[in-house]
């Protein structure tokens, strides 16, 4: 599902608008090959938030508070994410820029403050797990530095945030902090990458 909204998110940039919107839909169905496919109640708050800017850009302005509403829905609690089924920071993130395109500024901002407050918070919580989970996200469970997780955990949660804020330069320092001792976090490579693109891409958002 990351790959297709990432190339769904490329697409935007370069106007193939209709291409994008097939790409998304086809992100909602995991492959049969996958062993346990999607959980029931995996959020989807990100592929619903950019098939409505999709449907902007085609001109589509009454399909598109559609897809928004559907991006606002889910949960808005924050946590630590530890399993792979709890919820993410991102998809919090994606109902904040969805209020923001439906006019709900203060319900957005709601969302963006609460991030960076969670993230600051807890980015010096100690960590411990008194049990095994095969729900953990790393296979590295025996050698990885949960503290250490918790704590990139916590600045891209703040981070997010500030970028939802239009905070631009502290959210890229905060990316950067991030891959520095992560450089496989999908997510903070994402949206640095997001924050790179020129302004004509970022009016989309």
């Amino acid at each position: 599902m990351f790959a297709q909204v990432e190339w769904a998110k490329q697409e935007i940039t370069a106007g193939n608008f209709e291409l994008a919107i097939g790409i998304l839909n086809r992100a909602h169905a995991y492959p049969h090959n996958l062993g346990e496919g999607k959980l029931y109640s995996a959020a989807e708050n990100d592929i619903f938030y950019w098939l409505g800017v999709a449907h902007e850009g085609l001109g589509k302005h009454e399909d598109a508070p559609h897809y928004f509403v559907k991006s606002t829905e889910g949960s808005t609690e924050l946590g630590a994410a530890m399993f792979y089924n709890d919820q993410q920071p991102d998809k919090i993130f994606y109902q904040g820029l969805a209020w923001l395109k439906l006019g709900g500024e203060a319900n957005a901002k709601a969302i963006f403050d609460s991030l960076i407050a969670y993230g600051t918070i807890h980015q010096n919580d100690k960590v411990v797990l008194d049990y095994f989970a095969v729900s953990l996200p790393n296979l590295l469970v025996f050698d990885d530095d949960m503290n250490l997780r918790n704590q990139l955990h916590c600045f891209y949660m703040t981070a997010l945030g500030l970028m939802g804020l239009g905070k631009k330069e502290e959210a890229i320092s905060l990316f950067n902090k991030i891959i520095e001792e992560d450089s496989m976090h999908f997510g903070a490579i994402s949206h640095l990458c997001l924050l790179g693109y020129d302004q004509e891409f970022l009016a989309f958002v």
